[in-house]
This record gives structure tokens, sequence and C-alpha cells, in this order.
């Protein structure tokens, strides 16, 4: 019997007789088809979600999103002859690793929370977490400076602008020589193994996000970067600095050219850096840019 041709967009499937037919024809093209779809059915989105046994893989759970969870057990058959037994809680079966991994990823979701991370950047920082944890690199270490360097970790692969001192000072250290170090180390460490190089962070990165937090005008910006460019451009080198302070001297300096009343100590306080940061750095780019 020679095959029959229809058009792939003709093709009708029959869940009920399990047939595909030709639409255009009429002819059965397959039969005896057996359904692989849910045997449920879900007349919105939030049935779905309720209904639906295979769930997507989330980072931000110790197991992902994927343990097994057992609730109440039904025992109408013996109500008769055992009465009406207690209700059995619910269980949700972890392993071993994952419930190893709880604690720091509770403090993972109430740091970002804290800071105000979206939800996309949790979910990746998680991620980074699980295979660090699954690793064992956390062990003998200090869990919340691990997930301080994570964070730095996954907010400089995607350029997103918060300080280091700021995510030290909101997890509760004091932004310390020797925290900073301890957590550059692990930046490294983590980075390395993970095979993750994420790019410097420019002081252009972070002047929108401060100029936000002193309420300045849009023409500030600009203002800033614009200077930004033309030091770079006359020989100014950041390398080897915290771009930070340039980004508040910068800030500092296109507000006064702006007539913006802006003072050094509200641009420091904002930035979590010292004042001496932020004097050192209007210098460096006053006379790059040649101005007083």
């Amino acid at each position: 019997m020679p095959r029959v041709k229809c058009p792939p967009d003709k093709i009708v499937y029959d869940h009920l007789l399990g047939l595909k037919v030709c639409a255009e024809t009429g002819e059965v093209l397959e039969e005896n088809l057996v359904d692989d779809g849910p045997e449920w059915r879900a007349y919105d989105a939030q049935e779905f979600v309720e209904r639906a046994r295979a769930k997507p893989i989330d980072y931000t759970k110790p197991d992902m999103g994927i343990g097994a969870e057992m609730g109440a057990l039904r025992i109408s058959k013996v109500r008769g002859i055992l009465g009406n037994p207690p209700p059995v809680p619910t269980v949700k079966f972890m392993g071993r690793r994952s419930s190893k991994t709880a604690t720091g990823m509770a403090m993972l979701l109430d740091l970002s929370n804290k800071l105000g991370l979206p939800r996309w950047l949790t979910e990746e920082i998680a991620r980074l977490y699980q295979i660090v944890s699954a690793r064992g690199l956390t062990r003998g270490r200090d869990l919340r400076l691990c997930i301080v360097a994570l964070i730095l970790l996954g907010v400089r692969m995607h350029n997103y602008p918060l300080t280091q001192e700021e995510l030290i000072s909101t997890a509760g250290y004091e932004p310390t020589l020797a925290v900073k170090r301890e957590v550059g180390r692990l930046y490294k460490l983590y980075s390395r193994l993970l095979g993750i190089n994420p790019k410097p962070m420019k002081p252009e990165d972070y002047v929108p996000v401060l100029s936000s937090k002193l309420g300045l005008d849009p023409s500030v910006v600009v203002k800033a970067i614009e200077l930004l460019r033309v030091a770079r451009e006359r020989g100014l080198v950041y390398g080897g600095k915290d771009p930070v302070g340039y980004a508040c001297a910068s800030i500092y300096l296109a507000g006064n050219l702006q007539g913006a009343r802006i003072r050094q100590t509200d641009v420091a306080k904002v930035a979590h850096v010292t004042e001496v940061t932020v004097r050192n750095r209007v210098r460096e780019l006053q006379k790059a840019l040649g101005v007083n």
C-alpha cells in the first residue's frame, strides 16, 4: 500500500481513538497510538501547576525542588474497624547533601532579599552554591563568608552594580581589611574551580545606582559618565583600584559642575567607602581632567 502523503499542518491527532488522521484526505495515517501525556486535565495555569507531577528545577531549594513529599494516608477501608485515626503528618524526604545545604541556602535567600537582588540572579547564585556545596568547598570555612563570595561572583558575572562593601555590611560584617581579604580569597577560589572569569567592573557601572540613592538628576549621571570617559582617554588608568571610588569622584565633580550640592561625605556613605578614598579619587580625576 503506498504511503499517504499529507502536509504536516493537516495532520490531526485523535486522543480518544489513538489515531493520526489527514484532515485534507480523511485517510488514517497511524493507529493504535499510545497517549504519553498526563492522565489528568487542567483548565487553567493554576490547575496545571497543582496537578503536574514533574516540576521545573528550582535551585533556590536545598533539594532543587525534586524531593519526594508524602502527604496524609487514607485509611477509609478500615475506618469502620479502627475508628477515625489521626492523619499522618506530611513528611518531605531529602537527600543527605540536600539537608546539609539547607542552612546555606537559607542564608543566601535572606541576604538576597535584603540586597533586593532580582529573582533570576538569585537563582543563578543558588545554582553556583549547589555546585560548590556538592564539591565540599564550603566545609571547614565560614559559611556566611562563602555565601558572600558566591554572591559577589554572581553579580560580577552579570555586571550587576553591587559594591563589595555594601555586600559585606549587609551580611553583618564590618568591611575591614581582614574580611575583604578572606572574601577575595574565596572569590578567587570559586571562580577558578568553577571556570568563571568575570570581566572587571567599570566605574560607569556604579554611577547610575549611586546617583539614584543620592536622588540626583539624570543630567548629573550623564555628566559623570562623560567625565570618566574623558579621563580614560587622557590616560587615567583604573587598574588595581576599586572602581567604586572613581564612580564616587565622578558623581561629586559632576554634581558641582551641574550646580547640585553634593558632599563627599554623602557620596562615601551610600557607596560604603571612606571619605579618604573619595577625596583621593577626586584628586586623581581632577588631575587627569585638568580641573580644580
